[in-house]
Protein backbone atom coordinates (compact mmCIF):
# COMPACT_ATOMS: atom_id res chain seq x y z
CA UNK A 1 0.00 0.00 0.00
CA UNK A 2 2.92 2.36 0.74
CA UNK A 3 4.70 1.64 -2.39
CA UNK A 4 1.42 2.54 -4.29
CA UNK A 5 0.73 5.62 -2.24
CA UNK A 6 4.60 6.54 -3.02
CA UNK A 7 3.73 5.71 -7.05
CA UNK A 8 1.13 8.27 -6.83
CA UNK A 9 3.48 11.04 -5.85
CA UNK A 10 4.51 13.51 -8.90
CA UNK A 11 7.81 14.03 -7.09
CA UNK A 12 8.91 10.91 -6.63
CA UNK A 13 7.71 9.54 -10.02
CA UNK A 14 9.66 12.57 -11.74
CA UNK A 15 12.55 11.40 -9.71
CA UNK A 16 12.55 8.04 -11.02
CA UNK A 17 11.96 8.72 -14.21
CA UNK A 18 14.37 11.30 -14.55
CA UNK A 19 16.96 8.30 -14.47
CA UNK A 20 14.94 7.01 -17.55
CA UNK A 21 16.22 10.20 -19.61
CA UNK A 22 18.86 9.67 -22.21
CA UNK A 23 20.07 13.11 -21.02
CA UNK A 24 20.77 11.85 -17.58
CA UNK A 25 22.70 8.91 -18.90
CA UNK A 26 25.32 10.69 -20.98
CA UNK A 27 26.97 12.15 -18.30
CA UNK A 28 28.05 9.39 -17.41
CA UNK A 29 31.74 8.66 -17.97
CA UNK A 30 31.24 5.78 -20.66
CA UNK A 31 27.92 5.53 -22.69
CA UNK A 32 26.83 2.08 -24.45
CA UNK A 33 25.96 3.33 -28.06
CA UNK A 34 22.50 1.65 -28.22
CA UNK A 35 21.35 3.57 -24.74
CA UNK A 36 19.48 5.81 -26.39
CA UNK A 37 17.24 3.78 -28.63
CA UNK A 38 16.94 1.44 -25.35
CA UNK A 39 15.82 3.82 -23.42
CA UNK A 40 12.84 5.73 -25.73
CA UNK A 41 12.40 1.65 -26.13
CA UNK A 42 11.41 1.94 -22.35
CA UNK A 43 10.07 4.59 -22.14
CA UNK A 44 7.08 3.93 -24.38
CA UNK A 45 6.42 0.66 -22.64
CA UNK A 46 5.98 2.74 -19.50
CA UNK A 47 4.25 5.52 -21.27
CA UNK A 48 1.27 2.22 -21.64
CA UNK A 49 1.20 1.65 -17.87
CA UNK A 50 -1.34 3.46 -16.16
CA UNK A 51 -2.15 7.28 -16.83
CA UNK A 52 0.36 8.77 -14.07
CA UNK A 53 2.97 6.87 -16.37
CA UNK A 54 2.18 7.95 -18.98
CA UNK A 55 2.37 11.58 -18.22
CA UNK A 56 6.04 11.67 -17.33
CA UNK A 57 7.10 8.99 -19.76
CA UNK A 58 5.58 11.10 -22.88
CA UNK A 59 7.22 14.22 -20.80
CA UNK A 60 10.57 12.54 -21.19
CA UNK A 61 10.29 11.39 -24.97
CA UNK A 62 8.85 14.88 -25.97
CA UNK A 63 11.46 16.41 -24.57
CA UNK A 64 13.78 16.91 -27.13
CA UNK A 65 13.08 16.10 -31.23
CA UNK A 66 15.54 15.91 -34.27
CA UNK A 67 12.92 18.49 -35.99
CA UNK A 68 9.38 19.70 -36.59
CA UNK A 69 8.36 16.87 -39.22
CA UNK A 70 8.05 14.67 -35.92
CA UNK A 71 5.61 16.23 -34.28
CA UNK A 72 3.59 17.37 -37.42
CA UNK A 73 3.67 12.98 -38.55
CA UNK A 74 0.99 12.88 -35.64
CA UNK A 75 -1.79 14.53 -38.02
CA UNK A 76 -3.22 11.83 -39.94
CA UNK A 77 -3.23 13.92 -42.75
CA UNK A 78 0.26 15.42 -42.94
CA UNK A 79 2.30 14.36 -45.58
CA UNK A 80 6.56 14.37 -45.60
CA UNK A 81 7.80 13.61 -49.30
CA UNK A 82 11.39 13.21 -49.64
CA UNK A 83 12.08 14.75 -53.33
CA UNK A 84 14.98 15.55 -55.49
CA UNK A 85 16.49 18.58 -54.91
CA UNK A 86 15.15 21.58 -57.25
CA UNK A 87 17.54 23.10 -59.13
CA UNK A 88 16.16 27.13 -59.49
CA UNK A 89 17.39 28.08 -63.17
CA UNK A 90 17.29 31.29 -63.03
CA UNK A 91 20.48 31.84 -60.54
CA UNK A 92 23.93 31.96 -62.70
CA UNK A 93 25.81 32.35 -60.13
CA UNK A 94 25.41 29.18 -58.11
CA UNK A 95 26.35 26.81 -61.13
CA UNK A 96 29.59 25.49 -59.74
CA UNK A 97 27.23 24.53 -56.33
CA UNK A 98 24.48 22.61 -58.88
CA UNK A 99 27.22 21.11 -60.39
CA UNK A 100 28.58 19.66 -57.07
CA UNK A 101 24.62 18.23 -55.93
CA UNK A 102 24.75 14.69 -56.17
CA UNK A 103 21.67 12.77 -57.90
CA UNK A 104 20.17 11.79 -54.53
CA UNK A 105 20.30 15.01 -52.67
CA UNK A 106 16.63 15.54 -51.16
CA UNK A 107 14.95 18.28 -49.48
CA UNK A 108 11.45 17.53 -47.74
CA UNK A 109 8.43 18.91 -49.39
CA UNK A 110 4.85 18.98 -46.81
CA UNK A 111 1.77 18.93 -47.98
CA UNK A 112 -1.80 18.47 -46.14
CA UNK A 113 -3.93 15.81 -47.79
CA UNK A 114 -7.66 17.00 -47.04
CA UNK A 115 -9.06 18.73 -43.82
CA UNK A 116 -7.44 18.29 -40.33
CA UNK A 117 -10.07 17.47 -37.80
CA UNK A 118 -10.36 19.83 -34.12
CA UNK A 119 -9.94 16.33 -32.11
CA UNK A 120 -6.36 15.77 -34.29
CA UNK A 121 -5.59 19.23 -33.41
CA UNK A 122 -6.57 18.07 -29.92
CA UNK A 123 -4.25 14.83 -29.89
CA UNK A 124 -1.37 16.85 -31.49
CA UNK A 125 -1.45 19.87 -29.06
CA UNK A 126 -1.38 17.15 -26.29
CA UNK A 127 2.70 16.46 -27.72
CA UNK A 128 3.43 19.54 -28.77
CA UNK A 129 3.16 21.54 -25.40
CA UNK A 130 5.69 19.11 -23.83
CA UNK A 131 8.00 19.39 -26.68
CA UNK A 132 11.13 22.14 -25.40
CA UNK A 133 14.03 21.54 -27.96
CA UNK A 134 13.58 20.92 -31.78
CA UNK A 135 17.57 19.97 -32.33
CA UNK A 136 17.46 20.97 -36.14
CA UNK A 137 15.04 22.91 -37.85
CA UNK A 138 15.72 23.39 -41.68
CA UNK A 139 15.25 26.05 -44.11
CA UNK A 140 13.51 26.04 -47.16
CA UNK A 141 15.74 25.26 -49.99
CA UNK A 142 13.12 26.89 -51.79
CA UNK A 143 10.38 29.07 -50.77
CA UNK A 144 6.89 27.36 -49.91
CA UNK A 145 7.78 23.93 -49.67
CA UNK A 146 7.65 23.50 -45.84
CA UNK A 147 7.00 27.30 -44.34
CA UNK A 148 3.00 27.14 -45.46
CA UNK A 149 2.27 24.21 -43.46
CA UNK A 150 4.03 25.39 -40.27
CA UNK A 151 1.97 28.45 -40.79
CA UNK A 152 -1.17 26.47 -41.53
CA UNK A 153 -1.26 24.24 -38.33
CA UNK A 154 -0.12 27.14 -35.71
CA UNK A 155 -3.10 28.75 -37.10
CA UNK A 156 -5.21 26.02 -37.12
CA UNK A 157 -3.74 25.05 -32.92
CA UNK A 158 -4.28 29.49 -32.42
CA UNK A 159 -0.39 29.23 -31.31
CA UNK A 160 2.36 28.66 -32.17
CA UNK A 161 3.07 24.85 -33.13
CA UNK A 162 5.80 24.66 -29.64
CA UNK A 163 4.47 27.25 -27.71
CA UNK A 164 6.66 25.88 -24.45
CA UNK A 165 9.54 25.73 -26.76
CA UNK A 166 12.85 26.79 -25.31
CA UNK A 167 15.67 25.66 -27.46
CA UNK A 168 15.66 25.95 -30.99
CA UNK A 169 18.02 25.76 -34.26
CA UNK A 170 17.01 27.13 -37.40
CA UNK A 171 19.64 25.83 -40.08
CA UNK A 172 19.74 28.20 -43.29
CA UNK A 173 22.80 26.68 -45.07
CA UNK A 174 20.91 24.78 -48.13
CA UNK A 175 18.58 27.76 -48.50
CA UNK A 176 19.47 28.70 -52.05
CA UNK A 177 17.21 32.32 -53.04
CA UNK A 178 14.95 34.22 -50.96
CA UNK A 179 14.91 33.96 -47.29
CA UNK A 180 13.88 30.53 -45.88
CA UNK A 181 10.87 31.99 -45.08
CA UNK A 182 12.37 32.49 -41.57
CA UNK A 183 10.70 35.94 -40.52
CA UNK A 184 7.24 33.91 -40.73
CA UNK A 185 8.04 30.70 -39.36
CA UNK A 186 9.57 31.65 -36.46
CA UNK A 187 6.81 33.19 -34.92
CA UNK A 188 4.83 30.06 -36.07
CA UNK A 189 6.91 27.59 -34.30
CA UNK A 190 7.88 28.40 -30.81
CA UNK A 191 6.45 31.25 -28.76
CA UNK A 192 7.69 34.02 -26.02
CA UNK A 193 9.17 30.73 -23.60
CA UNK A 194 12.24 30.59 -26.31
CA UNK A 195 15.61 30.89 -24.24
CA UNK A 196 17.72 29.55 -26.67
CA UNK A 197 17.90 30.36 -30.65
CA UNK A 198 20.64 29.27 -32.94
CA UNK A 199 20.33 30.34 -36.82
CA UNK A 200 23.08 29.40 -39.23
CA UNK A 201 23.45 31.76 -42.47
CA UNK A 202 22.27 30.44 -46.19
CA UNK A 203 25.67 29.97 -47.76
CA UNK A 204 23.99 30.81 -51.33
CA UNK A 205 21.42 33.55 -50.32
CA UNK A 206 21.43 37.47 -50.01
CA UNK A 207 22.67 37.38 -46.49
CA UNK A 208 21.40 41.15 -45.61
CA UNK A 209 17.13 39.90 -46.39
CA UNK A 210 17.89 36.75 -43.62
CA UNK A 211 19.55 39.59 -41.08
CA UNK A 212 16.43 41.81 -41.89
CA UNK A 213 13.94 39.04 -41.29
CA UNK A 214 15.79 38.81 -38.01
CA UNK A 215 14.32 41.91 -36.54
CA UNK A 216 10.92 39.98 -35.69
CA UNK A 217 13.42 38.23 -33.21
CA UNK A 218 12.71 40.92 -30.88
CA UNK A 219 9.37 41.21 -30.79
CA UNK A 220 7.96 37.77 -30.52
CA UNK A 221 11.05 36.67 -28.12
CA UNK A 222 12.21 39.00 -25.94
CA UNK A 223 12.88 37.01 -23.23
CA UNK A 224 15.86 35.10 -25.28
CA UNK A 225 18.83 34.57 -23.09
CA UNK A 226 21.32 32.95 -25.17
CA UNK A 227 21.83 33.95 -29.29
CA UNK A 228 24.18 31.73 -31.68
CA UNK A 229 24.23 33.85 -35.10
CA UNK A 230 26.52 31.32 -36.83
CA UNK A 231 27.77 30.84 -40.63
CA UNK A 232 27.01 27.99 -42.63
CA UNK A 233 30.11 26.76 -43.41
CA UNK A 234 34.39 27.36 -43.00
CA UNK A 235 35.65 27.92 -46.53
CA UNK A 236 35.87 31.40 -48.19
CA UNK A 237 32.66 31.42 -49.15
CA UNK A 238 30.88 31.45 -46.40
CA UNK A 239 29.45 34.88 -45.89
CA UNK A 240 29.23 36.19 -41.84
CA UNK A 241 27.03 38.42 -40.12
CA UNK A 242 27.06 42.14 -40.55
CA UNK A 243 28.16 42.98 -36.96
CA UNK A 244 26.43 46.83 -37.03
CA UNK A 245 22.82 44.87 -37.57
CA UNK A 246 23.80 42.20 -35.21
CA UNK A 247 24.34 45.21 -32.50
CA UNK A 248 20.99 46.22 -33.28
CA UNK A 249 19.55 43.24 -33.03
CA UNK A 250 21.72 42.28 -29.39
CA UNK A 251 20.77 46.04 -28.38
CA UNK A 252 17.10 45.22 -28.21
CA UNK A 253 17.64 41.96 -26.08
CA UNK A 254 18.16 42.92 -22.60
CA UNK A 255 17.54 39.37 -21.44
CA UNK A 256 20.96 37.96 -22.78
CA UNK A 257 23.64 35.67 -21.20
CA UNK A 258 25.66 33.97 -23.70
CA UNK A 259 26.53 35.20 -26.86
CA UNK A 260 27.90 33.36 -29.75
CA UNK A 261 28.91 35.23 -33.01
CA UNK A 262 30.47 34.48 -36.03
CA UNK A 263 31.15 38.10 -37.66
CA UNK A 264 32.70 39.59 -40.68
CA UNK A 265 34.74 42.03 -37.93
CA UNK A 266 35.36 43.55 -34.76
CA UNK A 267 32.86 46.78 -35.04
CA UNK A 268 32.50 49.44 -31.94
CA UNK A 269 28.86 49.37 -32.33
CA UNK A 270 28.67 45.72 -31.20
CA UNK A 271 30.78 45.94 -28.54
CA UNK A 272 29.28 48.90 -27.26
CA UNK A 273 25.53 46.79 -27.77
CA UNK A 274 27.63 43.62 -25.51
CA UNK A 275 29.02 46.12 -22.80
CA UNK A 276 25.57 47.47 -22.15
CA UNK A 277 24.02 43.79 -21.52
CA UNK A 278 23.47 43.81 -17.64
CA UNK A 279 23.72 40.13 -17.34
CA UNK A 280 25.97 39.04 -20.06
CA UNK A 281 28.13 36.23 -18.97
CA UNK A 282 29.78 34.69 -21.90
CA UNK A 283 30.92 35.76 -25.24
CA UNK A 284 32.11 33.87 -28.44
CA UNK A 285 33.02 35.89 -30.96
CA UNK A 286 34.77 34.51 -33.99
CA UNK A 287 36.12 37.26 -36.74
CA UNK A 288 38.38 33.96 -38.42
CA UNK A 289 36.17 34.42 -42.08
CA UNK A 290 35.99 37.80 -42.01
CA UNK A 291 37.63 40.91 -43.29
CA UNK A 292 40.45 42.83 -41.04
CA UNK A 293 39.01 46.73 -40.00
CA UNK A 294 40.32 49.45 -38.40
CA UNK A 295 41.25 48.75 -34.64
CA UNK A 296 38.05 49.88 -31.92
CA UNK A 297 38.16 53.08 -30.35
CA UNK A 298 39.78 53.04 -27.01
CA UNK A 299 36.84 54.44 -24.89
CA UNK A 300 36.10 52.78 -22.10
CA UNK A 301 33.60 49.52 -21.98
CA UNK A 302 33.36 47.12 -18.78
CA UNK A 303 31.89 43.75 -18.87
CA UNK A 304 30.92 43.87 -15.93
CA UNK A 305 29.12 40.52 -15.35
CA UNK A 306 31.19 38.77 -17.90
CA UNK A 307 32.59 34.67 -16.79
CA UNK A 308 34.06 33.67 -20.50
CA UNK A 309 35.33 34.88 -23.55
CA UNK A 310 36.38 33.12 -26.38
CA UNK A 311 37.74 34.97 -29.24
CA UNK A 312 38.83 33.67 -32.70
CA UNK A 313 40.69 36.24 -34.78
CA UNK A 314 42.97 35.86 -37.96
CA UNK A 315 45.87 38.04 -36.46
CA UNK A 316 46.80 38.94 -32.75
CA UNK A 317 46.38 42.58 -33.14
CA UNK A 318 42.48 42.12 -33.51
CA UNK A 319 42.66 40.51 -29.98
CA UNK A 320 44.78 43.31 -29.16
CA UNK A 321 42.90 46.08 -29.54
CA UNK A 322 39.62 44.14 -27.79
CA UNK A 323 41.06 43.69 -25.31
CA UNK A 324 42.69 47.41 -24.49
CA UNK A 325 39.38 48.90 -24.99
CA UNK A 326 37.83 47.20 -22.37
CA UNK A 327 37.96 46.25 -18.74
CA UNK A 328 37.11 42.64 -17.33
CA UNK A 329 36.44 42.53 -13.59
CA UNK A 330 34.75 39.15 -13.34
CA UNK A 331 36.18 37.17 -16.36
CA UNK A 332 37.35 33.62 -15.24
CA UNK A 333 37.82 31.37 -18.60
CA UNK A 334 39.78 33.15 -21.67
CA UNK A 335 39.86 31.24 -24.57
CA UNK A 336 42.00 32.78 -27.68
CA UNK A 337 42.77 31.50 -31.54
CA UNK A 338 45.15 33.20 -33.59
CA UNK A 339 44.50 31.42 -37.43
CA UNK A 340 47.88 33.71 -39.37
CA UNK A 341 50.69 32.74 -38.42
CA UNK A 342 52.89 35.07 -35.68
CA UNK A 343 56.58 35.51 -35.57
CA UNK A 344 57.79 34.24 -32.35
CA UNK A 345 58.63 37.54 -30.92
CA UNK A 346 55.16 38.77 -31.48
CA UNK A 347 54.15 35.63 -29.93
CA UNK A 348 55.91 36.93 -26.49
CA UNK A 349 54.21 40.56 -26.91
CA UNK A 350 51.04 39.18 -26.87
CA UNK A 351 51.27 36.99 -24.31
CA UNK A 352 52.48 39.56 -21.83
CA UNK A 353 49.87 41.97 -23.11
CA UNK A 354 47.24 39.06 -22.04
CA UNK A 355 49.16 38.65 -19.03
CA UNK A 356 49.13 41.99 -18.53
CA UNK A 357 45.25 42.65 -19.06
CA UNK A 358 43.85 39.76 -16.39
CA UNK A 359 46.67 39.64 -13.98
CA UNK A 360 43.79 41.59 -11.62
CA UNK A 361 41.10 39.29 -12.59
CA UNK A 362 39.97 35.64 -11.19
CA UNK A 363 41.05 34.41 -14.42
CA UNK A 364 40.57 30.60 -13.62
CA UNK A 365 40.97 29.08 -17.12
CA UNK A 366 43.40 30.28 -20.12
CA UNK A 367 42.97 28.69 -23.58
CA UNK A 368 45.89 29.30 -26.39
CA UNK A 369 45.77 28.37 -29.88
CA UNK A 370 47.25 29.46 -33.12
CA UNK A 371 49.26 29.58 -35.94
CA UNK A 372 52.56 29.75 -33.87
CA UNK A 373 55.55 29.18 -35.44
CA UNK A 374 58.39 26.65 -34.47
CA UNK A 375 60.85 28.51 -32.40
CA UNK A 376 64.10 27.65 -30.33
CA UNK A 377 62.45 30.15 -27.55
CA UNK A 378 62.69 28.05 -24.00
CA UNK A 379 59.02 27.08 -22.71
CA UNK A 380 59.73 28.70 -19.49
CA UNK A 381 59.84 31.93 -21.82
CA UNK A 382 56.90 31.37 -23.28
CA UNK A 383 55.18 30.63 -20.04
CA UNK A 384 56.81 33.39 -17.95
CA UNK A 385 54.34 36.19 -18.50
CA UNK A 386 51.52 34.04 -17.41
CA UNK A 387 53.19 33.46 -14.12
CA UNK A 388 51.29 36.85 -12.97
CA UNK A 389 47.84 34.93 -13.30
CA UNK A 390 48.24 32.88 -9.67
CA UNK A 391 44.67 31.83 -9.52
CA UNK A 392 45.28 29.64 -13.05
CA UNK A 393 43.21 26.23 -12.38
CA UNK A 394 43.57 25.19 -15.96
CA UNK A 395 45.99 26.38 -18.58
CA UNK A 396 46.20 24.96 -22.60
CA UNK A 397 49.06 26.16 -24.92
CA UNK A 398 49.95 25.24 -28.47
CA UNK A 399 52.75 26.49 -28.77
CA UNK A 400 56.01 25.28 -30.79
CA UNK A 401 59.04 25.42 -28.95
CA UNK A 402 62.51 22.99 -29.33
CA UNK A 403 63.64 23.96 -25.52
CA UNK A 404 60.55 22.81 -23.99
CA UNK A 405 61.65 22.27 -20.09
CA UNK A 406 63.96 23.97 -19.58
CA UNK A 407 62.79 26.63 -16.35
CA UNK A 408 59.39 25.68 -16.83
CA UNK A 409 59.16 24.30 -13.30
CA UNK A 410 60.29 27.74 -11.64
CA UNK A 411 57.33 29.23 -13.49
CA UNK A 412 54.61 26.51 -12.56
CA UNK A 413 55.46 27.46 -8.72
CA UNK A 414 53.04 30.62 -9.38
CA UNK A 415 49.95 28.07 -10.45
CA UNK A 416 48.96 26.45 -6.87
CA UNK A 417 45.86 25.85 -7.54
CA UNK A 418 46.43 24.31 -11.11
CA UNK A 419 44.52 21.10 -12.06
CA UNK A 420 44.27 20.72 -15.53
CA UNK A 421 47.64 21.43 -17.84
CA UNK A 422 47.24 20.74 -21.49
CA UNK A 423 50.27 21.16 -23.90
CA UNK A 424 50.68 20.93 -27.64
CA UNK A 425 53.21 21.13 -30.51
CA UNK A 426 56.24 20.36 -28.36
CA UNK A 427 59.11 18.24 -28.46
CA UNK A 428 57.34 14.87 -27.70
CA UNK A 429 60.71 13.19 -26.28
CA UNK A 430 60.73 15.36 -23.39
CA UNK A 431 56.29 15.10 -22.93
CA UNK A 432 57.25 13.09 -19.82
CA UNK A 433 59.86 15.68 -18.16
CA UNK A 434 57.53 18.20 -18.70
CA UNK A 435 54.88 16.65 -16.96
CA UNK A 436 57.36 15.77 -14.28
CA UNK A 437 58.08 19.70 -13.76
CA UNK A 438 54.88 20.93 -13.40
CA UNK A 439 53.47 17.95 -10.98
CA UNK A 440 56.33 18.65 -8.37
CA UNK A 441 55.01 22.01 -7.89
CA UNK A 442 51.64 21.69 -8.53
CA UNK A 443 49.66 19.46 -5.99
CA UNK A 444 47.11 19.75 -6.88
CA UNK A 445 47.24 18.71 -10.47
CA UNK A 446 45.19 16.02 -11.66
CA UNK A 447 44.75 16.04 -14.93
CA UNK A 448 47.30 16.42 -17.82
CA UNK A 449 47.45 16.48 -21.94
CA UNK A 450 49.81 15.91 -24.53
CA UNK A 451 49.85 15.59 -27.95
CA UNK A 452 52.49 13.56 -28.45
CA UNK A 453 54.80 10.82 -26.84
CA UNK A 454 58.39 9.08 -27.34
CA UNK A 455 60.62 7.65 -25.52
CA UNK A 456 62.70 10.19 -23.54
CA UNK A 457 66.53 10.43 -24.68
CA UNK A 458 67.55 10.98 -21.03
CA UNK A 459 66.88 9.86 -17.32
CA UNK A 460 64.14 11.67 -15.71
CA UNK A 461 64.27 13.84 -13.19
CA UNK A 462 61.87 13.37 -10.28
CA UNK A 463 63.14 16.43 -8.31
CA UNK A 464 62.10 14.25 -5.10
CA UNK A 465 59.09 13.42 -5.80
CA UNK A 466 58.16 10.61 -4.18
CA UNK A 467 54.02 10.25 -4.94
CA UNK A 468 51.39 12.54 -6.71
CA UNK A 469 47.74 12.23 -6.88
CA UNK A 470 47.23 12.72 -10.30
CA UNK A 471 44.24 10.77 -12.00
CA UNK A 472 44.42 11.18 -15.99
CA UNK A 473 47.11 11.34 -18.22
CA UNK A 474 46.27 11.98 -22.40
CA UNK A 475 48.90 11.31 -25.07
CA UNK A 476 47.28 11.82 -28.13
CA UNK A 477 49.57 9.54 -29.98
CA UNK A 478 53.00 8.04 -29.28
CA UNK A 479 56.20 6.20 -30.84
CA UNK A 480 56.44 3.07 -31.13
CA UNK A 481 60.43 2.16 -31.30
CA UNK A 482 60.92 1.34 -27.75
CA UNK A 483 62.07 -1.61 -26.26
CA UNK A 484 60.82 -3.78 -23.56
CA UNK A 485 62.93 -3.37 -21.25
CA UNK A 486 63.01 0.43 -21.34
CA UNK A 487 59.37 0.36 -21.18
CA UNK A 488 59.34 -1.45 -18.30
CA UNK A 489 61.60 0.43 -16.34
CA UNK A 490 59.58 3.95 -17.32
CA UNK A 491 56.48 1.95 -15.73
CA UNK A 492 58.41 1.15 -12.15
CA UNK A 493 58.96 4.96 -12.57
CA UNK A 494 55.80 6.33 -13.00
CA UNK A 495 53.54 3.36 -11.06
CA UNK A 496 55.43 4.21 -8.39
CA UNK A 497 55.11 8.14 -8.71
CA UNK A 498 51.84 8.05 -9.77
CA UNK A 499 49.65 5.23 -7.56
CA UNK A 500 46.34 6.32 -8.45
CA UNK A 501 46.63 7.32 -11.95
CA UNK A 502 43.57 5.42 -13.56
CA UNK A 503 45.10 3.06 -15.61
CA UNK A 504 42.53 0.60 -16.52
CA UNK A 505 40.39 3.15 -17.53
CA UNK A 506 43.48 5.22 -19.66
CA UNK A 507 43.54 1.07 -21.07
CA UNK A 508 39.92 0.67 -22.36
CA UNK A 509 39.92 4.01 -24.13
CA UNK A 510 43.33 3.38 -25.90
CA UNK A 511 41.84 0.34 -26.84
CA UNK A 512 38.49 1.57 -28.01
CA UNK A 513 40.14 4.20 -29.96
CA UNK A 514 42.96 1.33 -31.39
CA UNK A 515 45.73 3.31 -30.61
CA UNK A 516 49.04 1.98 -30.72
CA UNK A 517 52.68 2.12 -29.94
CA UNK A 518 54.59 3.52 -26.65
CA UNK A 519 51.85 4.62 -24.36
CA UNK A 520 49.24 1.72 -24.48
CA UNK A 521 51.98 -0.28 -24.22
CA UNK A 522 53.36 1.79 -20.65
CA UNK A 523 50.07 1.25 -19.34
CA UNK A 524 49.85 -2.25 -19.75
CA UNK A 525 53.33 -2.66 -17.81
CA UNK A 526 51.92 -0.25 -15.46
CA UNK A 527 48.84 -2.22 -15.10
CA UNK A 528 50.63 -5.51 -14.68
CA UNK A 529 53.04 -4.20 -12.19
CA UNK A 530 49.26 -2.75 -9.92
CA UNK A 531 48.27 -5.87 -10.04
CA UNK A 532 51.37 -7.94 -8.78
CA UNK A 533 51.34 -5.25 -5.98
CA UNK A 534 47.75 -5.65 -4.80
CA UNK A 535 48.48 -9.58 -5.01
CA UNK A 536 51.51 -9.24 -2.59
CA UNK A 537 49.66 -7.15 -0.59
CA UNK A 538 46.49 -9.71 -0.23
CA UNK A 539 46.84 -11.68 2.80
CA UNK A 540 47.33 -15.31 2.97
CA UNK A 541 44.50 -17.46 4.15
Amino acid sequence: MAVNRALECYDILAEIFSHINADYHHQAPVVPPDTTAILKKDLVSLACVNRAFSSHALDILWQKIPSERVALSVLPTFRAVSVIKFIPSDVASLIAYYESLKEDDREWQYTIDGEICPHELERLRQYTIRVREVEWMLGEERPGIRAPIIRLVAERLGSPLFPNLSQLMWDGSDVLSSTGDVGSVLPATAGTNLHNLTVQLPKWSEVDEIEQELTVITTWFPYIQELNLRMSGWDSESPSWNPVVVASLIAALRHLDTVELDIDHLDDELIDALAALPHLTSVLLDTYQGSHRAPLRGSYRCFRALRTLDITVKVCSEAETLFQACKWPALEDLRIRIHDDIHPGWASTFFELVAATFSKVPLRTLIMSGSYPRSSIPMAHVFSPFGSLCLLRSIVLHVYSKATFIGLREVARHWPELVDFRLGRHSPRESLQILLEVVSVCPLLRSAHFDNLMLPTSDLNLHGLSSHDLREVVFDRSGSQSSSEEIGRLAVVLESVFPNLNVQAHLEESLGRQQKGMWPMLLEEMDRIRQEKNSCDQPIP
